[in-house]
């Protein structure tokens, strides 16, 4: 089954693309502007797609013989071998298919093994007869005969019906449990319907944690919490050449491979930065890219930010809202959860890991570790060579630079100007 869109047309494999589709492109203006031209993307992936193609001079592999660009050498050279100018030598042993490369073959012969049962009308293929009949029943050549109730639409599979309702009519269909005090919540399962009314729904957290003042609403999430941020370090893989624990052995072996007391390897093609793992280069490229510009716009402020996830988190708690989180030893309120707990740990300093050289109070261990490491009565290590700047951490030096000594970001040295100067 497929998910249709009832406003264009179009049909989506899975129902998260069908989803996006509506949110981010039918109808929709394209909301992500690139930095440089006036290009615009629908999604935030075409974006950094356009950027890479278009503004970022990559080191990229040139096929002599044509235009094509390769960012691996292997991927030139496998063209070159198999693509440039040479004819499909890939044959298919069911039908008259050809392909240049053997990947593309293989994936041929196993659609074609796999959707064994044919339509003889329209030529649809599928995996089990099952679907074949479903499609002969209700869809090929047969008008929709699954009216919606609330609009003319009309679908010719149940299950297209139910996806509409839900999506355009924002109404449950049937099989859910929904709870009658909040509205706005259902559940698969009539168990999951009674503990929520039960230990949810109006209702204040009842389990307390024994160590700090935290308050669950369910005991499983209750257990969760302890478990990371009480006893976090049982059962966990040290590294016999640092101070660093993992939950992971394969985090471990990773550390122990590329960062424990080795040089970072992986080079940044656009300015001086080096990061010992793959990951933490991508995002700093990412950063470069996006050179610090705040995509994600508030419909009912000004204020604007960089990743989504900060966007959905000031609609629900800052914009327009009154501070909803109250502490229960004074008068102060907050908007957020953990500036409360972090109020409330200042105010009552058990379970906090303390300096015994300065006193500071630290919520995590790791935080205190890194402060008694690079904090705690040294001199600042990590030189500027540009400037006489010095950090006494890493991520300071780190956005000293970037702020500072980056030439590629002409949008954040306009920021930094506005901000500081």
């Amino acid at each position: 089954m497929r998910f249709i869109c009832d406003t264009c047309g179009k049909d989506y494999k899975y129902k998260a693309g069908l989803y996006a589709h509506k949110k981010h492109e039918c109808g929709k203006e394209p909301s992500f502007r690139c930095p440089y031209c006036p290009f615009r993307a629908k999604y935030k992936s075409g974006l950094k797609a356009h950027i890479i193609s278009k503004h970022a001079n990559f080191e990229r592999f040139a096929c002599g013989s044509c235009d094509k660009t390769y960012k691996y050498k292997h991927h030139l050279k496998r063209h070159e071998k198999y693509e440039c100018g040479m004819e499909p030598q890939f044959k298919c042993p069911h039908c008259d298919y050809k392909a240049k490369q053997k990947e593309r073959l293989k994936t041929h012969v196993a659609l074609k093994l796999i959707r064994k049962h044919v339509c003889d009308a329209c030529g649809r293929a599928y995996k089990n007869k099952g679907h074949l009949s479903s499609h002969k029943k209700y869809e090929c050549g047969v008008e929709p005969q699954f009216q919606c109730p609330h609009c003319p639409y009309r679908a010719k599979q149940k299950g297209s019906l139910k996806s509409h309702i839900g999506i355009k009519h924002n109404v449950m269909v049937e099989g859910r449990y929904a709870c009658m005090k909040c509205g706005d919540k259902s559940y698969k399962n009539k168990k999951h319907l009674k503990r929520h009314q039960q230990y949810e729904c109006g209702m204040e957290p009842q389990f307390q944690c024994p160590y700090c003042p935290y308050k669950a609403k369910q005991k499983d999430t209750l257990k969760a919490h302890i478990g990371f941020k009480h006893f976090f370090n049982a059962e966990r893989y040290p590294c016999p050449g640092c101070e660093k624990t993992y939950k992971n052995k394969c985090h471990l072996r990773r550390h122990q491979k590329y960062e424990c007391n080795k040089e970072p390897q992986f080079k940044c093609p656009r300015c001086p930065y080096r990061a010992k793992l793959r990951e933490t280069l991508r995002n700093h490229i990412d950063g470069i890219l996006l050179k610090g510009e705040r995509i994600f716009m508030c419909d009912h402020c000004e204020k604007s930010y960089k990743h989504k996830r900060h966007l959905a988190a000031h609609k629900k708690y800052n914009c327009g809202i009154e501070p909803r989180f109250k502490c229960s030893l004074c008068d102060y309120k907050s908007k957020h959860r953990y500036a409360l707990n972090g109020h409330i740990a200042s105010l009552t300093t058990s379970g906090m890991f303390a300096c015994s050289n300065c006193n500071k109070l630290y919520k995590y261990k790791c935080n205190l570790l890194r402060h008694i490491k690079y904090e705690c009565d040294k001199e600042p290590q990590f030189k500027c060579q540009q400037c006489p700047y010095r950090a006494k951490r890493q991520c300071s030096f780190r956005r000293h630079q970037a702020m500072k000594h980056n030439p590629f970001s002409p949008v954040l040295d306009r920021f930094v100007n506005k901000m500081y100067f």
